[in-house]
């Protein structure tokens, strides 16, 4: 074979080879960029996951606070858990040296012996509290519900005198008063309960969205389950500073003695 042939083959094989080893470092190049392709891909992916991952654990977060919330709004209502209204002092009430005797009552407005109650202790507690020796509190509560029977008039009756008294507590004792001589047979309607309050608070415009749409009657279970916790099966249930009485021969007298006593204690 002549050199000039020769060389030629020579320039053919490396031509070859040059090709060869372009082709390699191409495809390498492609791969490099694949694989660069492919981890920005993972990376948005990995990205979009934490991102809807931690809107998930923001949206249950807040989902279980304002479910914390509503539950805190529930049970503190607007006379707390306990569900006890203090009656103010009435106009010209005597100060003694003494702190007046706390006395508080568990009603249900479907109790026929506490409308009882309430109509033969009226004129003891006015008395009492005039001269300062007694602070009254009253509690409505819900124990006498047939949910079974689709009847829950002890809870919405109840609701409606924490409606009345967050609008005026002065008003509670002619709300009581006049809904416990209303008493019926079965229930009355929500619109039926709002008529018996305007009687007490007829100008307060937040009145009627406030019974109507039984704004603290889920407030009234509450403050049932925690009387029940506290002692309270019956009602009326008497507590005079803190002490049970005992239901039975419950009247002006026996009042006017637990609170001597009461006062003695101190």
């Amino acid at each position: 074979m002549s050199s000039k042939t020769k060389g030629s083959h020579n320039k053919a094989k490396l031509s070859s080879q040059d090709h060869r080893a372009a082709a390699r470092q191409k495809a390498e190049q492609m791969r490099a960029a694949a694989d660069r392709s492919r981890r920005r891909r993972l990376g948005l992916l990995y990205g979009l996951v934490a991102v809807v991952v931690l809107g998930l654990v923001v949206a249950v977060g807040i989902s279980v606070q304002s479910a914390r919330s509503g539950a805190k709004d529930k049970a503190s209502g607007p006379f707390g858990v306990t569900g006890a209204i203090a009656l103010p002092s009435p106009d010209g009430a005597q100060g003694g040296s003494q702190k007046p005797v706390t006395v508080r009552v568990y009603a249900d407005y479907r109790c026929p012996h506490c409308a009882q109650f309430e109509q033969v202790t009226q004129d003891y507690f006015d008395k009492a509290r005039a001269a300062g020796e007694v602070s009254l509190e009253l509690v409505p509560i819900a124990i006498l519900n047939n949910r079974a029977a689709g009847v829950d008039y002890s809870s919405r009756a109840a609701g409606a005198a924490y409606c009345v008294a967050d609008s005026d507590k002065a008003k509670l004792n002619q709300f009581n008063q006049d809904l416990f001589q209303a008493m019926p047979q079965t229930s009355l309607t929500n619109g039926e309960i709002l008529q018996i309050a305007k009687r007490s608070i007829p100008d307060d415009p937040e009145m009627d969205a406030c019974i109507t749409g039984g704004r603290y009657a889920s407030y009234a279970d509450v403050v049932t389950d925690r009387a029940s916790q506290d002692g309270v099966t019956a009602t009326p249930s008497v507590f005079v500073d803190g002490k049970q009485l005992q239901l039975d021969g419950l009247s002006p007298q026996t009042l006017a003695k637990a609170v001597a006593e009461a006062r003695a204690a101190r």
